[in-house]
C-alpha cells in the first residue's frame, strides 16, 4: 500500500471515531444602549411614516430631520421615580451625536442670538448619568430665543415634571413645528422654527387624559395662554400622536384643550410666584431652591403657601414651591 493511500485511510478512521463536541454555552448578546430599537408599542412614540427611523437615546427617542438639522420630535416618558431625582448633576456637555446624521456642532449656535434649547429637558434626566449625557446631544436641541427657553418653555417643562410626580406615567412628545417655514437658518443650515409644540398624555391606572401646548419664539406669560388640544397640535404639525391608544380613548384625550381636569392646584403654581423668603431661611425639613423649582404640593388639594409648606409635607408628598425668576421657594426633600 503506497503512502498516499495509507494517509487517506488514517484520516477517514480519525474522522469516524471523533467524539461529538458539546455545543457552546449560550452567551448574552452584546447590545449597545444607544442603538436599541424604539419600542413600537411605546405610548409616547408617534406614528412613523415609511422611511422614518428614530434613534433611541438614554431616556428618549428622537426623530431627526437631516435637511433642517433639528429634530422633528423627541418622545419620552416620566414617572414618580424620575421626578426630581438627584442622581446626576447637570453636565452642560453639549456634543455632536455620532448616532445622528447631520447633527450640528455646538459652536454653530454661538453668536446667533439663540439658545441651544432642550426638547428632552436636562432636569428630567437627573435619574441617570447616561440620560444626562444624552440630554445634551445636539440632536436634542433647537434654536430657542432666551425669553422662550428660559421663560414660557421652561415653565411648561416644570409643570409637566410636577405632573409626573403625581401620576403613574406621563408621556411627552416635543419638537419644533416644521410644517411652517423657518424664521431663518443659523450655522450651516439649522432651521430656526417659528413655534414649538409639546403634547402630554397622563396615565393613572386605566385612566388617561391629554393636553397640548404651542409656543412661539416671542411668547411670554402664563402657560394657560399656550394650551391647545392634542388634536389641534396634530393638525398644525401633521404628526399623529399616541397612536397606540385604543381609538375611543385617543379621540377623547386628544379633544381636550384645558388644564381644568389636571391635578388640583398643580398648574396654578407654575405661574404664581412664591413670595421672597425673609432672610433666605426655609421651614424646618425643607431646603432652599433658587431659580430652579416650579410646581406645587404633590398630592395636596391646593397651592402650598408659606404657612402650608410644612403641613403639606408628608411621607409620600413633596412641596414644590414656584420661585419665578427673582424669588425663592422651599421644597421638602
Amino acid at each position: 500500500m503506497n503512502s498516499r493511500l495509507l494517509f487517506v485511510l488514517l484520516a477517514l478512521m480519525v474522522g469516524c471515531t471523533t467524539q461529538p463536541t458539546r455545543p457552546p454555552e449560550p452567551t448574552a448578546p452584546r447590545v449597545e444602549q444607544q442603538k436599541l430599537p424604539v419600542p413600537s408599542t411605546g405610548l409616547e412614540v408617534p406614528s412613523l411614516r415609511t422611511g422614518e427611523h428614530p434613534v433611541q437615546k438614554a431616556g428618549y427617542a428622537v426623530l431627526f430631520d437631516k435637511s433642517k438639522r433639528v429634530a422633528r420630535w423627541v418622545a419620552y416618558r416620566l414617572n414618580k421615580s424620575t421626578a426630581f431625582s438627584k442622581v446626576a448633576e447637570r453636565s452642560n456637555d453639549f456634543h455632536v451625536d455620532g448616532d445622528v446624521e447631520s447633527c450640528p456642532d455646538p459652536d454653530e449656535y454661538k453668536h446667533t442670538g439663540y439658545d441651544r434649547g432642550h426638547l428632552f429637558p436636562a432636569e428630567d434626566a437627573r435619574w441617570s448619568p447616561e440620560a444626562m449625557y444624552d440630554s445634551f446631544s445636539m440632536a436634542n436641541m433647537t434654536p430657542q430665543s432666551a425669553s422662550m427657553n428660559r421663560g414660557s418653555w421652561k415653565r411648561i417643562e416644570s409643570q409637566v415634571r410636577g405632573w409626573s410626580a403625581q401620576h403613574d406615567e406621563v408621556y411627552v412628545v416635543a419638537g419644533p413645528i416644521l410644517s411652517e417655514p423657518c424664521l431663518k437658518t443659523i450655522g450651516r443650515g439649522i432651521c430656526v422654527p417659528k413655534r414649538h409644540f409639546k403634547v402630554v398624555l397622563e396615565k393613572d391606572g386605566d385612566q388617561f387624559k391629554g393636553v397640548g401646548f404651542i409656543v412661539a419664539q416671542d411668547d411670554k406669560g402664563d402657560i394657560t395662554k399656550f394650551v391647545h388640544s392634542v388634536a389641534e397640535v396634530e393638525k398644525v404639525t401633521g404628526i399623529d400622536f399616541f397612536p397606540a391608544l385604543p381609538d375611543e380613548i385617543e379621540k377623547r384625550v386628544e379633544a381636550t384643550a384645558s388644564l381644568d381636569e389636571w391635578s388640583a392646584g398643580s398648574h396654578h403654581a407654575s405661574y404664581t410666584r412664591a413670595p421672597d423668603l425673609a432672610g433666605g431661611s426655609c421651614p424646618a425639613g425643607t431646603t432652599l431652591q433658587s431659580a430652579t423649582i416650579h410646581g406645587c404640593c404633590s398630592g395636596h388639594g391646593g397651592v402650598a403657601g408659606p404657612k402650608k409648606w410644612r403641613a403639606c409635607c408628608g411621607d409620600d408628598k413633596k412641596v414644590l414651591c414656584n420661585d419665578g425668576t427673582k424669588s425663592r421657594g422651599c421644597r421638602c426633600d
